[in-house]
């Protein structure tokens, strides 16, 4: 066992070809451009295309506004509640929501300058048909909270679209 002598390596392994790690190196590209430059044109005229498309072609992310109304399960009463007249709550529900999306109601809105002048309405042919197909009512947060809500492109037109 003489003349051999056993040697212990700390630290991170070394790669056996310099440059060839999980980076691209300067000089593997510079190589690659200078030996290959049609196909290093290619593949960046690829990747610029690849690039515009998705800007041009993915869809902008639409805003929702909302306005939420209380719903009293109860109807108010003066002295005493009577029971006589009492609704069932599921159907009156029904009724609020219904008469929300309502063509005369609808009609109204657009009637009024600060909704029928939005821009997002103008740029439809049948505002609206447009509005009965964008509005969307639920009770999703409580059964006595009725959210109205629409979907948009501009910020501030959808949040006066609702508001208003």
């Amino acid at each position: 066992m003489t003349g051999q002598t056993a040697s212990h390596v700390t630290g991170p392994a070394q790669s056996p070809a310099k440059g060839m790690g999980g980076t691209l190196s300067p000089r593997l590209l510079w190589s690659a451009v200078y030996h290959h430059p049609v196909v290093f044109l290619l593949i960046l005229l690829a990747t610029a295309a690849a690039g515009a498309g998705v800007w041009l072609f993915l869809p902008f992310p639409k805003v929702t506004a909302l306005v939420v109304y209380r719903i009293s399960a109860q109807p108010p009463a003066v002295l005493t509640p009577i029971n006589e007249n009492k609704v069932e709550f599921a159907t009156y529900k029904t009724m609020q929501a219904g008469q929300v999306k309502q063509r005369l109601v609808l009609i109204n809105a657009l009637k009024k300058v600060d909704v029928g002048g939005l821009e997002m309405l103008k740029r439809e042919p049948e505002p609206l048909t447009y509005l009965e197909q964008k509005i969307q009512v639920d009770f999703k947060i409580a059964p006595e909270l009725m959210r109205v809500s629409i979907e948009g492109n501009d910020e501030a037109e959808v949040q006066d679209s609702v508001g208003r």
